[in-house]
């Protein structure tokens, strides 16, 4: 997709994602950063004057597939935002051929053992709200807790907020053609036996604070001032290449 001008740059009217906006974007909701936007919200929660064809089903619509020019839903009737003769739903995962799936016909499957499959009612066309197992519950070999439908164990924090990146995995692939950096962060190499994200994710925040000892694993212990200094060279996301005395970040065209 080619657009003039990215969302991150000067306000310009934009109204597409850039390639790499949208790529973000994806990833984001792949690994579960977009729960929000997969439950539709009720009709009564929408504070707005309907108008049919703006691809919102608003309250008196059956239906709403956009423009009669947009519109590719054979359910509904773009000019009018009612369904097509014989129809019974138009859109929502419990709509198959414009009719409503039978009770008990899977629409969202549990994402690991502290999510709940949903099913369909048989009478709506929507998938029930997103249900999961009570908080607090032990997961995964009773190593973590269950929160919000996911098991909260340290490797899928890591990968939540550090996804693996092009960056990352160059840098730790530059620092181990020479030095063995992650090995040295646990005597038990437990740390070798993790994910890269996770080895980059403690690598990183070492990076950023030599100074001090960090923590992270029982037996863990700062890697070797060589690492960090190979390691400060390759700057991370934000072009910053380790801290100063006072705290603040250095440039990598100023290190």
């Amino acid at each position: 997709m080619h657009v003039q001008h990215c969302l991150s740059s000067s306000p310009s009217g934009s109204t597409l994602f850039s390639d790499c906006s949208a790529s973000d974007f994806e990833r984001l909701v792949l690994r579960g950063g977009g729960v929000c936007l997969l439950n539709q919200p009720s009709q009564s929660n929408i504070v707005s004057v309907a108008k049919c064809g703006n691809g919102m089903l608003e309250e008196g619509e059956d239906c709403d597939c956009g423009t009669p020019q947009e519109c590719t839903n054979k359910c509904c009737d773009a000019a009018t935002c009612k369904l097509t003769w014989g129809s019974a739903c138009a859109q929502g995962s419990c709509c198959k051929d414009c009719k409503i799936s039978v009770s008990g016909t899977p629409c969202r499957g549990s994402v690991n053992t502290c999510d709940l499959p949903e099913y369909c009612n048989g009478s709506t066309s929507f998938c029930p709200s997103d249900f999961y197992i009570m908080d607090g519950l032990l997961c995964e070999n009773d190593a973590a807790y269950c929160y919000e439908g996911r098991c909260q164990t340290y490797d899928y924090q890591c990968k939540f907020l550090f996804e693996k990146g092009r960056l990352l995995y160059k840098m730790n692939a530059a620092i181990s053609d020479t030095f063995d950096c992650t090995g040295l962060l646990n005597k038990q190499e437990r740390s070798v036996t993790l994910c890269l994200t996770v080895n980059m994710f403690l690598l990183y925040f070492l990076v950023l604070n030599v100074s001090s000892l960090i923590i992270f694993f029982p037996g863990a212990r700062k890697a070797a001032e060589i690492c960090f200094q190979t390691a400060n060279l390759k700057g991370d996301t934000f072009g910053n290449c380790g801290l100063t005395s006072a705290g603040t970040y250095v440039k990598c065209s100023l290190a």
